[in-house]
């Protein structure tokens, strides 16, 4: 564990005079505090010990990789670029995931021409619910036409669980500004998920996501 005063003056160490011993020090007085970070962050996640491991390594190399490149001034600014980048790479790891279980719910739908094609009309298969499909398909394009800040805004809100204070500093705006940014984003949603669902030709498919949206055909 790096004394008070050592882990900055390290670092100084490595941007100043590429000293790899320096960065080793840094690397491993960091390795514990990332590990337990991450490991708050994906509890009760499925085998959370080694997806921690996995990301601890990698936001290590990324440190590595970038140290030069950041301009902290203090202990605590650093720690906070090294707590940024393993938030980005659990936030990367939680998509990744979720596109995968995206994949796997679409492909064991009996109708192939589900996949992406919203407007063909349903054959629902035993066990497979057609209509939450392609909602959520509609959501993931709604949530595509946000600004990258907003993305990260809900992202964080919804897989990470993340209070308004700490997306608020994650995306550089105050603790209201993170709450007002997530009530503008879930209008918007909800207004470019009713837009898309009234587009779909299969009458009965449309009357159904409607449905499940509380609202009318008009």
């Amino acid at each position: 564990m790096a004394g008070p005063g050592e882990l900055l003056e390290w670092v100084d160490r490595v941007r100043r005079h590429q000293d790899n011993r320096a960065l080793d020090r840094v690397l491993s007085a960091l390795r514990p505090e990332i590990f337990a970070y991450l490991r708050r962050r994906l509890r009760s996640r499925p085998s959370t010990r080694s997806v921690a491991e996995e990301l601890t390594q990698e936001t290590l190399v990324r440190i590595a990789e970038s140290i030069h490149r950041c301009r902290a001034r203090s202990e605590f600014e650093f720690r906070a670029w090294v707590h940024t980048i393993a938030r980005r790479l659990a936030i990367d790891w939680y998509r990744r995931r979720q596109e995968e279980l995206d994949r796997r719910e679409w492909a064991d739908a009996d109708d192939p021409g589900l996949h992406g094609q919203v407007a063909q009309a349903p054959s629902v298969g035993e066990g497979v619910d057609v209509v939450g499909l392609v909602l959520r398909q509609l959501l993931f394009d709604a949530y595509g036409s946000l600004s990258p800040e907003t993305q990260e805004a809900v992202w964080r809100r919804l897989q990470l669980g993340e209070t308004w204070a700490e997306v608020g500093r994650a995306i550089g705006t105050t603790e209201g500004g993170a709450k007002r940014r997530w009530q503008r984003a879930v209008t918007r949603m909800r207004k470019e998920v009713t837009l898309r669902v009234r587009t779909v030709e299969s009458h009965e498919l449309r009357r159904a996501l409607l449905r499940r949206l509380g609202r009318r055909e008009v």
